[in-house]
């Protein structure tokens, strides 16, 4: 993100000429948003243009010294060895959800007995689709809870997420994802509800088609299953929203409110829960308003965003988007060779000179998230915009 831009201005941007890339973070800071807009007029000063000259010079050494030396670290690298191991793990699963086991009857929606349904506090945007979740832990074996951080989720764990949305009253299922772990690595595969809503069948290369089968242009996009590594990674910890600050909430059970950590523990399926809940560490709610603009911000972009933007993870540019972050270090603001705030992630009181705004309301490739996502988060953009406009 650090050298994507925009051509053209308005009335309260400077010009920015189309400039992208991925540098080493050595000299990923040559440059500023101010300096390329210099570039792109031709009215610059002498002197700007000896020191984009000398700029430029030392970024071409620098060049060469990466081509030559230095190979850029990536967390799914580590899985590019074995991607013929976990293709052909992958090609051994069903191709009809039904087969799965994880439904009794799949025309009915009757679930299996072993799955167990959970929640979050702060759900990742899905192109506004709503999402069910499960867990299955194998007979006689118990998750390891952790504080922070990944639990340790014994061998065979499986997890399904139905994804569907509500239509003058009908809910529509679109999409089911199905993750196994196995060993220290994830097994993945998708499968898009058939329009009769009977089944559904996988697709392992991926599938679009409209949400609600040609009654709307909505879009929606089943990601390939290999693709599925590109944000369940090494950096990720691969499992990405089954952790305490996620998970500890009160759910009904029964018609009784119950902690959900506390819940699983009674169902023999997590150990090493504390007794003392009360330290325990909440994400939180975005959506909930009585909460900080701060916070309810930054748990967003942790949320949205912060799985890729991290320090090792397969985000591009320099982003580090986590919640515990503090914002001087996330690299979402930006000063020129003047220490003046240049037009660049986050620009304090101004959503429209951010880029971080930009690309979340562009549907074309710059937008992020990138993952096939063809419709953006209004409620999210206007959360980001608001907390923007509130840093004057």
């Amino acid at each position: 993100m650090a050298f994507s831009g925009y051509g053209g201005t308005n009335k309260d941007e400077e010009p920015v000429r189309k400039c992208s890339g991925k540098f080493p973070l050595l000299y990923a800071r040559l440059l500023s948003a101010r300096s390329l807009s210099k570039m792109a007029c031709p009215r610059y000063q002498i002197q700007d243009l000896i020191m984009m000259t000398s700029r430029l010079a030392l970024l071409l050494l620098f060049s060469t010294f990466s081509l030559l030396f230095w190979q850029m670290p990536s967390s799914a690298g580590a899985f590019q060895d074995e991607e013929e191991e976990v293709k052909e793990q992958i090609d051994n699963l069903p191709d009809k959800l039904s087969a799965t086991g994880f439904y009794k009857s799949t025309e009915k929606k009757i679930l299996s007995d072993s799955l167990i349904p959970y929640q979050v506090r702060a759900p990742l945007w899905t192109d506004g689709g709503h999402k069910e979740r499960f867990i299955l832990v194998p007979k006689g074996k118990k998750i390891g809870f952790k504080k922070d951080g990944t639990w340790d989720f014994p061998e065979g764990t499986r997890f399904m997420f139905t994804i569907y949305i509500e239509e003058e009253g009908d809910r529509l299922y679109l999409e089911t994802r199905m993750l196994e772990k196995n060993g220290k690595k994830l097994t993945f595969a998708s499968y898009a509800w058939d329009e009769n809503q009977k089944d559904a069948t996988r697709h392992k290369d991926g599938y679009t088609f409209y949400a609600n089968y040609g009654h709307s242009t909505q879009v929606w996009k089943l990601t390939p299953d290999l693709r599925c590594f590109r944000c369940h990674d090494k950096t990720s910890s691969l499992i990405l929203g089954a952790k305490t600050a996620q998970l500890n909430m009160d759910i009904l059970v029964a018609g009784k409110k119950i902690n959900q950590l506390k819940h699983f523990e009674n169902l023999g399926i997590l150990s090493g829960l504390p007794k003392d809940l009360n330290d325990l560490p909440k994400q939180v709610d975005y959506k909930n308003k009585e909460i900080s603009l701060d916070d309810r911000a930054r748990s967003y972009l942790d949320i949205n965003c912060g799985t890729c933007h991290v320090p090792g993870g397969n985000g591009s540019g320099t982003l580090d988007l986590r919640m515990k972050t503090p914002m001087y270090e996330t690299g979402l603001i930006r000063l020129n060779e003047d220490f003046e705030m240049t037009a660049g992630v986050l620009y304090p009181g101004k959503p429209r000179r951010s880029k971080l705004v930009r690309r979340m309301r562009t549907v074309s490739d710059f937008r992020m998230p990138d993952e096939l996502s063809t419709v953006p988060d209004m409620e999210g953009i206007k959360l980001i915009e608001d907390w923007i406009k509130s840093k004057k």
